[in-house]
Order: C-alpha cells, then sequence, then structure tokens
C-alpha cells in the first residue's frame, strides 16, 4: 500500500513492513477476546501486509455504520471509531460465537472476506 501524507491503523500482526520514511506508534483497542494491538503508521511511504490474498476494502461512509466479525478486521483508513457490540439474538450465531466490531465514521475499513459478518 502506498500512504500519501495519511494514515492506517494496522492489527500488529498484519503488519509485514514499512518504509523508513514513515512514522509509527503502537496502540489498541477493546474486543470482546481482549485488547487488539494496533500499530498507526503516517506519513508518505509504502508498507506491507501480511494476510490472505482476498482483502477486501468496504468504504464506511458517516451514519451508516458496519458490523464486522472481530477477527475479520484487518485495519483502516480514515476517522473510523470501532466498538464492541453483542451480536443480536435475532442473528444467526456466527462461527465459534464469534464476537462483532461496529465500525462507524468514515473511512476504508480492510477485511478479510472469508470472515465478513
Amino acid at each position: 500500500m502506498d500512504l500519501f501524507d495519511d494514515f492506517i491503523y494496522v492489527r500488529s500482526e498484519h503488519l509485514f513492513a514499512f518504509e523508513s520514511t514513515l512514522h509509527w506508534e503502537n496502540g489498541k483497542i477493546r474486543g470482546q477476546t481482549g485488547t487488539i494491538p494496533l500499530v498507526h503508521v503516517r506519513g508518505e511511504g509504502r508498507l506491507a501486509l501480511a494476510c490472505d490474498p482476498g482483502l477486501r476494502k468496504l468504504r464506511l461512509v458517516p451514519d451508516r455504520p458496519a458490523l464486522v466479525a472481530e477477527a475479520s478486521l484487518v485495519g483502516w483508513v480514515g476517522r473510523v471509531i470501532p466498538q464492541t457490540v453483542a451480536r443480536p439474538s435475532s442473528e444467526a450465531p456466527a462461527p465459534q460465537g464469534a464476537p462483532l466490531l461496529r465500525c462507524e465514521g468514515e473511512g476504508i475499513i480492510l477485511v478479510l472476506p472469508a470472515r465478513i459478518a
């Protein structure tokens, strides 16, 4: 991926490499299965992600949140706020009772397609 004076949040286990021109810092968000370690990368340069080849980008717009299985979220670009939510009882159970994240805001979320809720 190329960053042009932009920023991305990526789960630590999916960040493979990045150019030394980029700035980074560690962080985390809360998930139902514990904390999810993240790396915040910003600036201009390239980075490489280590994940399934079928990685998908989903556009997130204000007032239209997306529900994503916690394990499927790889990262996001933009002003996205992920929050843990309980799965509504009317929905079919997720594989292995997978918890959900509600992503709100504006940007692009990166997800693994086999795990999209």
